[in-house]
């Protein structure tokens, strides 16, 4: 009886060291895919700001450089005004303008910008400008 106790102790413990092996090896496989998930994700993380980046470089730059674009300027009254800049030889109905409306006040003014999800880009029609949403 003492022999058939440890023959079915010594082959549990050899079943709890395989699963052991295994779960340990299962870890390490997993461990490995979530590195290779992360390191996907950071690069693609990284493309995405860098883009974004390059184009709020490119818009500021154009933005700090007016004198390079064609300019629009309609002052409907003595209180508003609007303001307009796209690449030289842009037509006014075509979505290429960046857009601000300047508000004069008695002792202040404020300056608004036509924007698009968030952003004053160079994305809207000149002839359109009473009729956009500023913030």
């Amino acid at each position: 009886m003492d022999r058939d106790r440890w023959i079915l102790s010594a082959k549990m413990s050899t079943e709890k060291k395989n699963y052991d092996i295994t779960s340990k090896q299962n870890i390490k496989r997993t461990e490995a895919r979530a590195r290779v998930f992360a390191a996907i994700i950071d690069v693609t993380e990284q493309r995405l700001i860098a883009e974004y980046l390059s184009q709020v470089a490119e818009d500021m730059r154009e933005k700090q450089m007016p004198e390079m674009l064609t300019k629009r300027t309609d002052t409907e009254n003595e209180e508003q005004c609007y303001c307009g800049w796209a690449k030289p030889g842009s037509i006014e109905t075509d979505p290429v303008w960046l857009i601000q409306q300047v508000n004069f006040y008695d002792d202040d003014s404020s300056i608004l910008w036509a924007l698009t999800n968030g952003c004053a880009l160079y994305n809207q029609k000149w002839t359109e400008r009473k009729h956009l949403v500023y913030q």
